[in-house]
């Protein structure tokens, strides 16, 4: 990753190598520092809350701590309003800064269920949610999923970003947030998210691929989506990131790889990240159909960026 030009390296730090692999993720770490990069690290699937194909033990651990969909049934992710989740998130980020990261990639930070694809399933209406929101409104959370209940659920993440932001700098770490591209997302969303202390960089995960965008509209969909980062960015310290799709890359659209970084530098992203090392060959779902090429186009992309 070094000889091909890349900065940093973005280590997945799920709940299994909390368990069983914290030195080998401080191995990592200081390997990469021996050849020149910065290390991230970004909770893998933990809790079911964040990006990544990782189970997590607490849910299994917690089942009374996990959301609830606005039926009452049980989902397999903690309700990031459950003390559970808190205690978890602080044990992590206390093995993360022992590591000697320099920051933490919160990504794609999202609830079990949302009207927008699911009908009318939606979470979180757990116990804690419930009591949180008679305090708040003055009535029972309803059922049915109003404006109301869109900003309480919102502000659960919003608020569960800005506590994870402040525990990763009161621990010396750095914060990267990076959300699903959410069109039904409020235009400042992003722009609060940057203007929090301790966040260096903001972003989405525009995947045009896995979002089933087709060749002839994924430029316009991922140029809208840097376009948003970058505005969101304008007025803070936090600087605009973009990831690029690398993965279940179909055949014959390997080359939009290359695209993706060029729109991403035309538009204004600062700093590009790839998901994922090798075209995640190793990973049998999402590895692309030609994996070597893939990963050939993407160390193509990165050289060429850091030389133009």
């Amino acid at each position: 990753m070094a000889s091909m030009g890349s900065s940093f390296a973005v280590h997945a730090f799920s709940e299994s190598d909390l368990r069983w692999n914290p030195d080998t993720m401080r191995g990592l770490v200081d390997a990469g520092a021996e050849v020149g990069l910065e290390s991230w690290t970004t909770p893998w699937g933990l809790a079911g809350v964040f990006g990544g194909e990782s189970p997590s033990y607490a849910v299994m651990a917690h089942p009374e701590a996990c959301q609830r969909d606005n039926t009452g049934v049980h989902l397999p992710a903690l309700c990031p309003r459950q003390p559970a989740f808190r205690q978890l998130m602080e044990q992590w980020l206390d093995a993360v800064a022992a590591t000697g990261a320099s920051a933490c990639q919160w990504d794609e930070p999202h609830l079990a269920r949302r009207p927008s694809d699911t009908g009318n399933r939606w979470a979180c209406r757990c116990d804690a949610c419930q009591v949180a929101f008679r305090e708040e409104a003055g009535r029972d959370l309803p059922s049915a999923w109003d404006r109301e209940v869109d900003r309480f659920v919102r502000r659960l993440l919003s608020d569960t970003v800005a506590w994870l932001t402040t525990e990763a700098r009161r621990r010396g770490l750095a914060s990267s947030v990076v959300l699903l591209p959410d069109e039904e997302a409020g235009a400042d969303d992003l722009g609060t998210l940057a203007s929090l202390p301790g966040v260096r960089y903001v972003g989405v995960t525009p995947y045009w691929v896995l979002a089933g965008v087709g060749p002839e509209h994924w430029e316009t969909y991922l140029r809208r989506w840097c376009e948003r980062v970058v505005t969101a960015t304008s007025d803070a310290e936090a600087e605009p990131l973009g990831w690029v799709q690398a993965f279940a890359i179909p055949t014959g659209r390997e080359a939009e790889i290359t695209r993706g970084v060029e729109i991403m530098r035309e538009t204004g992203i600062t700093t590009i990240a790839v998901w994922a090392h090798r075209a995640c060959v190793a990973m049998s779902g999402l590895t692309p159909e030609n994996p070597e090429l893939v990963w050939r186009t993407v160390q193509d992309a990165v050289a060429t960026a850091r030389t133009s």
